[in-house]
């Protein structure tokens, strides 16, 4: 059950609403459903704001939406507006849901309020739950009984509690808007009454200036339902509240006052209760009118000067956000000054919770109803924009917290094509040598480099009957580690065991332990990327402020923010440390020592000793970071930073130990000596030498080609803003993105998956959810050499002109006598949109 404030002005992740009839933009690639959904005037101006987020959560059409709530509430004819999403009157609207035919009580020749019945929309929203239960069939729970002139269109498992509220005590402070006090409401009153009132009073959720002129309670207003019907006990007090008949939290407030001993009169003599619209007959008696509804209040208006009434009892949401239109405040929107005070729930128990409710409707679009009632069941309680929508309303300002979080992810499905020319010695050159050569290592295969010659691996000799092998077979450990690996690579084929996109179980980069999982789409990036292990960069921003709701401004001097960057483990494949443990156990030949300190390792200045024979992990070493941090724009409406960091894959630090390249070729030199050795142990152990450990002593440019991995990185530059949504601000494009101004830029691998606020994002700052990375590995760019193409992932990154290639720290290819050996730590790095500017240091204001 959702506890919390009626929202009706959304902090959330998405741009501004649309204008009136204007749509929404968005740049959701995947496919939409139109939908249609009517709203309660009451909920209608926190619904409007959350209208891109509920479009990007089920992939709707996006929705229009007008500046206010149709006129008289009805679902007005296309012809008078074809927007998607309207406020409305539950009342008017249920007569237009339910009804089987034309309507008898609503002429839209005349009034414009309301289309030839029946009504086809998908969800109603905002409404109490006898509304609700009016239209879900009995069958299913509800209190409609279809017949011919009755539909009942409510699905009634959809049916489900969107918001609860609370009431507040609203006293007089003495204020108003006008010299006039508000003694006259009429159209024709002087001074003007407020925004969008009437002689009825505000009418569909429009806004009322809250003139409130009898005196200020002396001593101050109760703060408590106990106080307050203390208070009324005395001679000539009186409570003014909405009407209990018509309003759930009229009915609510009235609960609260005879719950705590209160004796309700609202007429007659002793009359100490005045009900909606009953100030407008009380004569000098009422000064508070509260009308019925959620956000209705009729501002305090009334037809009577010198009342007495100084106390009212209302939804807190009804007295908030106010506009003025007359006075000094003139046109603009400000805050209630007169005084209100949050009841807590237990003062109305009786009662129980003043409860809003949405259902999914099936007279509409099947696909859409469908797609609300997977909103409401399973998205609206941990939706994390609309809970803090309902969380944070009611206050004169509240803090936002925002998280951007990347994470780079090497996908178990990636294609590892690369461009090197065939003349480069190494079957790392594309998947089908790399798949050659695992194939003639564990059994039997091509040559990788000259596939009509069929190699013979350790498992094509037959195992050792006894625990002493000789030339003639393969000793009985080292045959069943190199059989394991055989049946892998078997599994996962050439192209990996995935079908119809999904995440291979075994592939190529799995057995080789390049591969992440897959990441979980529906768990939220703190549950997601938790583990070292499910990621190569993880970077995240976290940002907060104080929101002015009076201005939608952020609070000077309340913006702080903070950045970390981590790099993931990498790991040596357990075929390479379950060969060399079985090496052990069979010939006797000891494992060769490659435990070590990885500097950096995982987080920039946090060191770590890495023993890869108790898990293979490798641990990625970070590179020095920069992060400027949050700045408050000029006009307060957002702010910006700044972040780039990443590193290298875990072998690199591992072999600029020199000592691991010295232990492990001295262990091949012992298995290459050993006569119980049959070829094929041998050439498997030279060639996990010289695939994983070699270091040649200078760069290595003749060493292992992985241990020389290029930097992979991600640079972060983006703006949160007061209203909710976010945008890119990188100051140069990056054509290997998408869009190319995007917020997120990264090397050309591996995959990218961009959250904000937990939840996953496009990389442009829509409101859409992608399904997919919002950006794809390329591995052949990656594995460019700097004589290939310019966008290879070498020397100085400048998106402008490398798109994703370079490196932020000019990291240099390693080639006979220049480049950048394994054991380089960078001491500076640059932002890759605007390279011009060196950082020695990792944070700036």
């Amino acid at each position: 059950m959702l506890t919390g404030l009626l929202a009706t002005v959304l902090i959330a992740s998405m741009a501004p609403a649309a204008s009136a009839s204007t749509a929404a933009v968005t740049s959701d690639p995947y496919p939409t459903t139109d939908s249609q959904v009517a709203v309660s005037s009451e909920m209608y101006p926190v619904l409007r704001q959350m209208m891109g987020a509920i479009a990007g959560y089920e992939s709707f059409t996006p929705f229009t939406a007008n500046d206010a709530p149709q006129f008289s509430g009805y679902w007005n004819k296309p012809e008078i507006d074809r927007s998607t999403m309207r406020g409305v009157s539950p009342a008017n609207v249920l007569q237009q849901l339910k009804s089987a035919g034309p309507y008898t009580t609503c002429n839209p020749a005349v009034s414009y309020n309301c289309v030839d019945g029946p009504l086809r929309v998908d969800a109603l929203l905002g409404v109490d739950e006898a509304t609700v239960d009016a239209i879900i069939p009995t069958e299913e729970g509800g209190t409609c009984v279809a017949s011919e002139s009755v539909e009942c269109n409510g699905d009634g498992s959809a049916k489900w509690l969107i918001a609860a509220g609370r009431l507040a005590i609203y006293s007089c402070s003495g204020s108003w808007a006008g010299p006039g006090k508000g003694d006259d409401p009429s159209d024709a009153g002087s001074p003007p009454v407020a925004f969008g009132a009437d002689h009825y009073g505000s009418g569909d959720g429009k806004r009322q200036s809250p003139r409130c002129d009898a005196p200020p309670i002396s001593g101050g207003a109760p703060t408590t339902i106990p106080d307050a019907v203390s208070w009324l006990s005395a001679s000539g007090h009186r409570i003014a509240v909405a009407d209990p008949a018509t309003g759930v939290y009229a009915a609510a407030s009235k609960q609260a006052l005879v719950q705590n001993g209160f004796t309700w009169t609202d007429s007659g003599p002793g009359q100490n209760v005045f009900r909606g619209s009953a100030c407008d007959d009380a004569g000098t008696a009422c000064k508070v009118r509260l009308e019925s509804g959620i956000t209705q209040v009729r501002g305090a208006v009334t037809a009577n000067a010198g009342g007495n009434t100084q106390l009212g009892l209302v939804a807190s949401a009804n007295v908030w956000d106010v506009g003025w239109t007359s006075g000094s405040l003139k046109f603009t929107k400000a805050h209630d000054p007169n005084t209100w005070t949050l009841v807590d729930s237990s003062a109305y128990s009786g009662y129980g919770d003043i409860a809003m409710y949405g259902v999914a409707l099936k007279g509409g679009n099947p696909d859409a109803a469908a797609k609300w009632a997977d909103m409401f069941v399973n998205g609206w309680d941990v939706h994390f924009l609309i809970q803090r929508a309902i969380d944070t309303w009611g206050t004169p300002s509240s803090v936002a917290r925002r998280t951007l979080t990347a994470a780079s992810v090497f996908d178990p499905a990636q294609n590892l094509d690369s461009n090197m020319p065939e003349h480069l010695n190494t079957p790392l050159r594309t998947r089908q040598t790399l798949y050659d050569w695992a194939r003639g290592h564990a059994y039997k295969g091509p040559l990788w480099h000259t596939r009509n010659v069929t190699a013979g691996g350790v498992t094509s000799f037959p195992r050792c009957l006894t625990a002493t092998p000789d030339e003639n077979c393969s000793g009985q450990k080292t045959w069943d580690a190199a059989n394991t690996w055989w049946q892998q690579i078997q599994e996962g084929g050439l192209d990996g065991n995935g079908t119809n996109g999904s995440a291979p179980s075994m592939s190529i980069p799995v057995w080789m332990a390049m591969a992440n999982p897959r990441p979980n789409l529906a768990l939220p990036a703190s549950q997601a990327f938790a583990d070292p292990n499910s990621y190569k960069i993880k970077s995240q921003v976290n940002v907060s402020y104080l929101v002015d709701h009076a201005t939608n401004k952020i609070i000077e001097g309340t913006v702080s923010s903070s950045y970390d960057v981590r790099v993931g483990n990498a790991h040596l494949p357990f075929f390479v440390t379950d060969f060399i443990k079985a090496v052990e156990a069979d010939y006797g030949i000891a494992k060769p020592d490659i435990d070590y300190l990885t500097k950096d390792a995982l987080v920039h200045g946090q060191d770590q000793v890495a023993r890869p024979y108790a898990n293979g992990d490798t641990p990625g070493q970070a590179y020095f970071p920069h992060f400027r941090k949050a700045r408050l724009n000029a006009d307060r409406t957002c702010v910006d930073f700044r972040a780039v960091g990443g590193g290298v894959h875990g072998y690199r630090p591992m072999i600029s130990h020199q000592y691991i390249n010295d232990n492990v070729k001295a262990w091949v030199d012992q298995i290459k000596a050993h006569n119980g050795t049959n070829f094929a142990v041998r050439a498997l152990a030279g060639d996990i030498y010289s695939m994983f450990f070699k270091n040649d002593g200078s760069n290595n440019a003749y060493g292992s080609m992985i241990g020389n991995a290029p930097p992979i990185w991600q640079d972060i530059a983006a703006e949160f803003c007061a209203l909710g949504w976010q945008t890119p601000t990188h100051a140069a494009d990056n054509k290997d993105m998408n869009p190319a101004k995007a917020m997120v830029y990264q090397s050309h691998m591996p995959d990218l998956y961009v959250y904000i606020d937990e939840y996953r994002s496009p990389n442009g700052g829509g409101p859409w959810f992608p399904m997919s990375p919002v950006k794809a590995g390329d591995w052949r760019k990656f594995s460019n050499l700097p004589v290939i193409s310019s966008t290879d992932p070498w020397t100085w990154c400048n998106t402008a002109t490398r798109g994703s290639g370079g490196n932020p720290w000019g990291i240099e290819a390693p080639v006979p006598y220049l480049g950048d050996g394994p054991g380089q730590r960078p001491t500076s790095v640059r932002h890759c949109d605007a390279p011009g500017t060196v950082f020695d240091t990792t944070v700036t204001p």
